[in-house]
């Protein structure tokens, strides 16, 4: 096991990194002011705006490289929420759109309560009643997912970390030994009081059967069962932590659709070596205050360094797809 890192650091996993931004009392100020500090972040660049072709090309070129070395693995993928955006399913703190922005029928203290566990323990009614909607089923993979999938399919990736609980990573055909899920998903379900793991499926009948959802309890102690979504006042998976130092020997790392303020996840990609490809598939620049560096050519570098691709993640997947493998859709 792994020595614990700097970036272990988070009682209550999903916070964004300015405990400041909390005492607002709203998500949707989080949000607004983690887009904020990117846009100053990346207005004092001193290097060029970042080219998306060349990220493509980027990107293509190295994992044309392994795929020509006959290597296995090699490649580290990180995703967020604007990887499912396609999908139709909200992420949790954009401004009007944000899961975050759209509780005011569960009368809340404040927006996060509704993952927190004190509160859950005190008055699980308004996470039950959100489980309903959130549970996966009906929704397809997006071309990201695919990707991914498309990945592991040639052999070419290590691991695909995770911050979604939606598992459209596994729906899109990805094996889950190759999936962390930092935040955890439904897949699981575990009483809070006595750990004590219990049927998913009988989890999910109780809480999406019938007009309204029923409390699962624990059959060894009766305590409240929830799925296993990682909460505040929750420690991450001992696997997020145990397979993070793979990133450090990983020669392209994939960094989609993440703002890249909610630590530790946050923080994977400063495990990175000097000598891999860090790539960023998002709409909008992020992690400057985490060291990345974005240029508008890596080729004169051997394609070692920082780059970008503004733009959804399903126009990049697709992109790499069509230069590496020739497949026209995903």
């Amino acid at each position: 096991r792994m020595p614990t890192p700097s970036w272990r650091l988070a009682a209550a996993p999903w916070r964004v990194a300015a405990p400041s931004w909390r005492a607002a009392g709203a998500a949707g100020v989080a949000g607004l002011a983690a887009r904020r500090w990117t846009r100053r972040c990346a207005s004092s660049l001193s290097t060029p705006s970042p080219s998306s072709h060349e990220a493509v090309r980027a990107t293509s070129r190295v994992l044309k490289k392994l795929l020509d070395e006959q290597t296995k693995g090699g490649v580290v993928v990180l995703l967020g929420a604007g990887a499912s955006a396609s999908a139709g399913l909200p992420d949790f703190r954009t401004p009007g759109t944000g899961l975050y922005d759209n509780l005011q029928e569960y009368n809340l203290p404040f927006a996060e309560a509704i993952f927190d566990l004190q509160f859950y323990r005190q008055n699980a009614e308004p996470f039950n009643r959100l489980a309903r909607e959130l549970y996966p089923g009906g929704v397809k993979p997006t071309a990201m997912h695919r990707f991914v999938s498309l990945l592991d399919e040639h052999q070419l990736l290590t691991r695909c970390f995770t911050q979604n609980i939606d598992s459209l990573e596994t729906a899109a055909g990805l094996r889950k030994s190759m999936v962390v899920a930092a935040h955890g998903n439904f897949d699981t379900a575990s009483c809070i009081d006595c750990g004590a793991p219990a049927q998913e499926d009988l989890v999910r009948q109780s809480l999406c059967e019938g007009a309204e959802p029923q409390q699962p309890t624990c059959s060894a102690c009766g305590g409240k069962v929830k799925p296993g979504i990682v909460f505040f006042g929750e420690a991450l998976p001992e696997r997020f932590f145990a397979l993070a130092p793979e990133i450090r020997e990983c020669r392209l790392l994939i960094i989609a659709g993440t703002s890249l303020t909610v630590h530790p996840f946050a923080s994977l990609p400063t495990l990175a070596s000097p000598q891999s490809l860090r790539v960023l598939a998002n709409r909008e620049l992020v992690g400057q205050e985490l060291g990345l560096r974005y240029v508008d050519d890596v080729g004169k570098n051997n394609d070692v360094g920082d780059i970008a691709f503004l733009g959804d993640t399903d126009a990049f997947a697709k992109a790499v797809a069509l230069e590496v493998f020739g497949l026209e859709d995903l």
